[in-house]
Order: C-alpha cells, then sequence, then structure tokens
C-alpha cells in the first residue's frame, strides 16, 4: 500500500468547494482557519508506482520538449526575416539587371 499526506487547507477549500452544505458537512472534520493533514492510502499497482517513479523524468522532457519549440519557433522567425530580405534583394538586382539588358539591347540595336 501506498500512503501519501494531504494537507487541506480551510481556506483553499472555502474557494474550491462552492456547495455550502457540502462545505458544512466538512467542517467537523477539520480545523477552521487552518490546514488538516490527512494520509490516504491505495494500493501499489503497476500504474501508479510507474507514474511516480516517471514524474521527475516527465517534468524534465517537457520542459525539453518546450525549449526544443521555442528554439524552432525562433529559427524559423529569424529564417524567415533572412529569405524575406533575400528576396527583396534578388528582385532589386533583378530588375536592375532587366533594366541594364533592355538599354544594352536599346544602344546596340542603334549601332
Amino acid at each position: 500500500m501506498l500512503h501519501e499526506e494531504v494537507e487541506l487547507k480551510w481556506d483553499e477549500l472555502q474557494y474550491i468547494i462552492e456547495d455550502f452544505q457540502l462545505l458544512e458537512k466538512l467542517r467537523p472534520s477539520l480545523i477552521v482557519g487552518g490546514t488538516t493533514v490527512f494520509i490516504g492510502s491505495r494500493p501499489r499497482t503497476r500504474e501508479v508506482l510507474q507514474r511516480k517513479m516517471y514524474t521527475n523524468e516527465i517534468t524534465e522532457w517537457i520542459a525539453e520538449a518546450k525549449q526544443v519549440e521555442r528554439q524552432f519557433l525562433s529559427n524559423t522567425t529569424h529564417n524567415v526575416d533572412e529569405n524575406h530580405r533575400e528576396d527583396a534583394i534578388s528582385e532589386s538586382d533583378y530588375i536592375g539587371l532587366t533594366d541594364s539588358r533592355q538599354i544594352h539591347r536599346n544602344t546596340s540595336n542603334i549601332v
């Protein structure tokens, strides 16, 4: 059996439990204005043990995944900005090249 301590604070319960009648039923079991600690028990199933065992790893995996996602989004935004700048430069170069070719053709036709 797994045993876990659970702290219940009266102030928090007042916000969580909206049913006034249920709160009144719990009042004799709790310290009004204070904290009550209950020790709960549950069977040691494979699922429960795995969840408890991998809790820290899961938190680390989620943090790593968020960091990779942030880096990916940052790189994507940076690459889009660079591509946009390169496109603008290549478009102006292209326009300059086409204009000079047309001028060159015109001059060669005149001669």
